[in-house]
């Protein structure tokens, strides 16, 4: 699999290649002379510019110092803005956090088109998101440790979204919409966020209002008549207020072709919407509210294909009579099943959150978060 931002390479050209090689040895004959590299990641090539490399002159001088010309030319670039994470409950620079952490920025998921929170193990190594038949048994799991997806087992990787703890995994689905940044905490963090993070917390952080005029749509077509569009509008309100809206609409029949009935499923529609206030209340005190709605709905199909050579001609014929006589399908690849099919998903949920930070003489920020999710979820197959 090859992942790539159409408008970094946009204008790039490359002499091809033709023989039979490998598939990494090909794709590095293809960039050769293009200005363009390429990492590996979860087992997926990803294609980058190439930073220009660093060239350091030098001139014999009488003098000791160097002249001016030579230190310029031997100043190394550096980069000014800095990765500011909260994962010890304050802001920090990334560098001075004795935690294994990975931090990624908005730009950082939109390049790599984390859309979903189970988009992010494909950026986080050492991440799994699983979800099976069910949108509500939802496993995270850290270093291949984590609790199992059940409703009736407390997790072991906490999910925080703005700070407040999201209690179930499966109602982490619905959140995530106009995140501005999200950190992984790999390792025990239950000092400070908590039994349920025994294993290591994701701490998710939607974008703020901010106190300019902006506004944005995007919008995406795919297969399976996948409709997606996406809106943000961020309006200041007057002097150190501002309000933000983010909303999401997506409509998808499925991949999966039933011959049996002739229908299309694995689809599902989903709406989703944040609401956010910022105030500057004095010189020392804000105050940020979140209202968030989303919901989604179709047939929930999980499509299970079946390998005929795993399987003998007696218990095929089992399976066979167990579907009514009718022959199954027998191409694990083709997206296509023939037997009778039933299913419905129906998942809501809501939230409320406030933060009050009021900044102290002594330099401290005494900080007030409250939160209310209510989560509902009908599935099944």
């Amino acid at each position: 699999q090859v992942m790539f931002a159409p408008d970094k390479i946009a204008g790039k050209q490359s002499k091809g290649v033709t023989g039979n090689m490998e598939s990494e040895e090909a794709l590095r004959h293809l960039l050769n002379g293009s200005q363009l590299g390429y990492r590996r990641a979860n087992g997926a090539f990803v294609i980058s510019m190439q930073s220009a490399p660093t060239r350091i002159s030098y001139q014999p001088a009488a003098s000791a110092e160097p002249s001016a010309a030579v230190q310029e030319s031997m100043t190394l670039p550096t980069h000014s803005d800095d990765i500011v994470v909260t994962a010890q409950k304050r802001a920090e620079n990334v560098q001075d956090v004795p935690i294994s952490i990975m931090a990624y920025s908005e730009k950082m998921l939109e390049d790599a088109n984390v859309a979903k929170i189970i988009d992010l193990p494909r950026i986080a190594p050492g991440l799994n998101i699983a979800s099976g038949n069910y949108t509500a048994s939802l496993r995270i799991s850290i270093r291949g440790i984590g609790a199992p997806s059940n409703n009736a087992t407390e997790p072991s990787v906490a999910t925080f979204l703005d700070g407040i703890y999201v209690a179930r995994p499966g109602a982490v689905v619905g959140t995530f919409l106009d995140i501005e940044s999200v950190e992984v905490l790999r390792g025990p963090q239950g000092t400070l966020f908590g039994r349920n993070a025994s294993v290591g917390a994701i701490n998710l952080h939607s974008a703020a209002p901010k106190d300019e005029f902006s506004a944005e749509v995007t919008g995406e077509v795919g297969t399976g008549d996948r409709y997606k569009v996406d809106g943000i509008l961020n309006v200041p309100i007057g002097d150190g207020a501002a309000i933000r809206f983010a909303g999401r609409t997506e409509l998808f029949d499925g991949l999966f072709h039933n011959r049996y009935d002739g229908r299309q499923w694995g689809g599902r529609d989903t709406y989703a919407g944040r609401l956010s206030g910022k105030f500057q209340l004095a010189d020392n005190l804000q105050l940020t509210l979140r209202a968030d709605y989303s919901k989604f709905k179709g047939d929930g199909w999980a499509n299970y294909e079946l390998l005929p050579e795993t399987v003998t001609g007696t218990r095929f014929q089992t399976y066979q009579t167990r579907l009514g006589g009718r022959l199954p399908d027998l191409n694990p690849y083709d997206r296509t099943f023939n037997q009778y099919a039933d299913g419905n998903l129906n998942d809501r949920q809501w939230g409320l959150s406030s933060d009050i930070s009021l900044d102290l003489p002594s330099g401290f920020t005494f900080r007030l978060l409250n939160g209310y999710r209510s989560w509902k979820n009908e599935n099944y197959l």
